[in-house]
C-alpha cells in the first residue's frame, strides 16, 4: 500500500476544495510511492523529503495535524491495530477529520462492515477517500470496485454529498477521468486495456449515516418506474 501518482492527484484536488486535512487516518500504513520531485509537481510545492511512509507528506504540505496508520498487522508499524472486518469499538467514533483508504479495503472480506467502520471513524463533516483496483486487477486482493457502488452508498440520502470518482491508469499517470453518476436507469460500462484505479471522494453529513438501503441505481430506477406504468 502507498501513494502513487494517481493517489496524490485525488489528494491534491481534495486538498484545494477544503482544506487542510486535520486530524488524518490512512488504512494501512500508506508508503511514499512516488519520487519526491514529482510529488512537488503535483502538489506545487518544494522540500519534499524521499522517506519510506507518506506520514510527513500528509503533515507538510496537506495539512494534517496529526497522522494515524489503522492495520490488522503491526509489521509496518501502524499506530491502530484493529480488524476491519469486525466493527469497530465505540471509542473510535468520529474520531477523524480525514480518512485516507489508499488501497486497502480490497483485502478485507467482510467489506460491508469495512465500509461501515470508515465512516464510524469519520467525524461529521469530515472527508473519506477511497483509491481501489476497479479493473484488470484479478487476484490483488478479494474484490474489484465499481464507481456505481460509491454513488448508490455515499449518496446524499445515505448521509453524505459531494461524492465524486474517478478513474486512473496505473500504467499512465497522465490518463484520469471523472465519471458522473448514471441517470435514467443508464449503467456506467467502463472498458479499459489496462489496470484501471477508482478514486473516490464524498463528505459524511450526518453521525446516522445509513449503509442498509444500497441499490444499484438502474434497478432502482427500473422498479420507481414501473410502479407508475
Amino acid at each position: 500500500m502507498g501513494f502513487d501518482i494517481q493517489m496524490f492527484k485525488i489528494l491534491k484536488h481534495t486538498y484545494d476544495k477544503y482544506g487542510k486535512f486535520g486530524e488524518t487516518l490512512t488504512i494501512g500504513r500508506q508508503g511514499l510511492h512516488t519520487p519526491a520531485r514529482v510529488v512537488e509537481m503535483i502538489l506545487n510545492v518544494s522540500g519534499v523529503q524521499q522517506t519510506e511512509f507518506a506520514d510527513d507528506v500528509l503533515k507538510n504540505f496537506l495539512g494534517s495535524t496529526t497522522v494515524d496508520s489503522l492495520d490488522f498487522s503491526d509489521y509496518e508499524g501502524a499506530s491502530i491495530i484493529m480488524n476491519m472486518g469486525k466493527p469497530i469499538e465505540d471509542s473510535f467514533s468520529r474520531k477523524f477529520d480525514t480518512i485516507i483508504d489508499g488501497g486497502c479495503l480490497e483485502h478485507i472480506y467482510e467489506i460491508t462492515t469495512a465500509l461501515r467502520n470508515v465512516s464510524k471513524l469519520c467525524k461529521v463533516g469530515g472527508t473519506i477517500i477511497h483509491v481501489l483496483p476497479t479493473n484488470n486487477q484479478c487476484g490483488h486482493g478479494f474484490y474489484q470496485f465499481s464507481p456505481e457502488l460509491f454513488f448508490s452508498l455515499y449518496s446524499e440520502k445515505n448521509g453524505y454529498a459531494d461524492t465524486e470518482a474517478f478513474l486512473g491508469d496505473t500504467t499512465d499517470p497522465n490518463w484520469t477521468y471523472q465519471i458522473l453518476p448514471p441517470k435514467e436507469g443508464e449503467r456506467n460500462d467502463i472498458n479499459h486495456p489496462n489496470p484501471l484505479y477508482v478514486m473516490v471522494r464524498t463528505k459524511l453529513t450526518r453521525e446516522n449515516f445509513s449503509h442498509e438501503e444500497v441499490q444499484q441505481s438502474d434497478y432502482s430506477y427500473i422498479w420507481e418506474k414501473s410502479k407508475h406504468e
